[in-house]
């Protein structure tokens, strides 16, 4: 039997080699003399003067008020785009969640199937549940789209002049809008 194939054996002689490599007989090296230009008191580093806290100031909260402004308008203006593309029949509403509903949208022929899927696999993601009656009007769409994005750009460019007060109100009447 060799003397390392014992693990008592093993574990005796890394304690004693760590005792023998110990750090406790460190001693901290000599500190070198610095020989950057900024040696004296009056010549001292500008960059530790500066302090590290992030500080608050009234632009900054009127920066985080108007992108909030900005966002809630985004946020109306993608509500007026859905809104479009059911009125032209681009899309529909969302797709059923429970069977008796699935079969309630069939029986009451609430889904159309696209062109492109009339002879491929039935696939519930191949259905648009939407009145068949609504016609897909691409060039309604576009011309409302058109029109939504104007709309949008004017609110935007305005947000951006008016004062926050202000901007919240123009913001819930677009919003409001038909």
């Amino acid at each position: 039997m060799n003397y390392y194939d014992n693990p008592w054996t093993m574990l005796a002689a890394a304690k004693m080699a760590a005792e023998a490599n110990s750090l406790a007989d460190c001693k901290p090296a000599p500190v070198a003399e610095s020989k950057l230009p900024w040696k004296n008191k009056k010549d001292e580093n500008p960059m530790n003067s500066y302090s590290s806290a992030t500080v608050v100031t009234a632009d900054s909260i009127e920066k985080d008020q108007r992108r909030a402004l900005s966002r809630a308008a985004y946020e109306a203006f993608r509500a007026k785009v859905t809104a479009a593309k059911k009125q032209f029949g681009m899309i529909g509403e969302d797709a059923p969640e429970t069977m008796s509903e699935f079969i309630k949208r069939i029986q009451d022929g609430m889904f159309v199937l696209p062109e492109k899927y009339a002879d491929t696999y039935i696939s519930p993601y191949n259905i648009q549940w939407r009145d068949p009656s609504v016609k897909e009007d691409k060039d309604g769409y576009k011309a409302a789209r058109k029109e939504l994005q104007d709309a949008y750009d004017k609110l935007e460019l305005r947000l951006a002049i008016i004062p926050v007060a202000d901007a919240l109100k123009e913001i819930e009447d677009y919003r409001d809008a038909k």
